[in-house]
């Protein structure tokens, strides 16, 4: 070996040396760096390629399309409403005018009261039947008080009171009666036939005679007034 070979070993040697010492100064550059995303497409390290997990909350879906899911409350709150099958009775309030009824004060159109003794009234006088009628019988004969409001009338109608009326055409009834209050009010008395009617008596007392039995008595004050009313009905055939 001459003088080129120990040039060749230490040409080796002095690129060795040099080899290490810029090895040394590019240390860091080993390190693995982040990979940009603007980088060329190709293998990824999975930590790049796999994102991390993003909570997820559950929901259930209602059973039903278009049912909101109602989740009750833990606790009862004042005014909480709970359905009911039967509606509440309602109580008319006791409290005066809450409910409607009668004044105390109103007048009763009329009242009557039948009398079986102190009648004020005279004896009626006995009705005219027909001169041929050949059998006239007493069906009912009596008195009632009365009570009319001012301005009303009241009809009175012997059939009513009996069973098996005969036919107007057999009826015939008269009447007397006497007003008992207000002192010196009198009444008016009428009789009507298909709608027409006719004067037959007025004043505090008197007689006069129905058809077909019966009578109104027409009260023209302006206060109620209290009478006796004597009447007699007899069939006549």
């Amino acid at each position: 070996m001459g003088r080129g070979a120990r040039y060749s070993w230490s040409s080796v040697v002095a690129f060795v040396l040099l080899g290490l010492i810029v090895g040394g100064c590019r240390a860091p550059s080993i390190l693995p760096s982040a990979t940009p995303r603007s980088a060329a497409p190709g293998p990824y390290p999975s930590a790049v390629m796999t994102p991390s997990p993003t909570p997820v909350v559950a929901s259930t879906p209602p059973s039903t399309m278009g049912t909101p899911v109602v989740t009750p409350q833990s606790d009862s709150w004042v005014g909480a409403i709970t359905p009911t099958a039967t509606l509440p009775a309602v109580t008319p309030s006791a409290s005066p005018g809450a409910i409607v009824t009668p004044a105390a004060s109103a007048q009763v159109e009329v009242s009557i009261t039948p009398l079986t003794t102190d009648c004020q009234a005279a004896e009626p006088p006995s009705p005219q039947v027909p001169s041929d009628a050949t059998n006239v019988v007493v069906r009912t004969k009596g008195c009632v008080r009365l009570t009319i409001a001012p301005g009303l009338s009241y009809f009175f109608d012997t059939l009513a009171l009996v069973a098996n009326p005969p036919a107007c055409a057999a009826a015939f009834a008269t009447f007397s009666w006497a007003v008992l209050s207000p002192s010196g009010a009198g009444v008016v008395l009428k009789t009507g036939h298909q709608g027409v009617w006719n004067q037959v008596g007025s004043g505090p007392t008197g007689t006069a005679g129905g058809y077909c039995g019966a009578i109104e008595l027409h009260n023209p004050n302006t206060q109620s007034v209290t009478l006796d009313l004597a009447y007699v009905l007899v069939e006549a055939s």
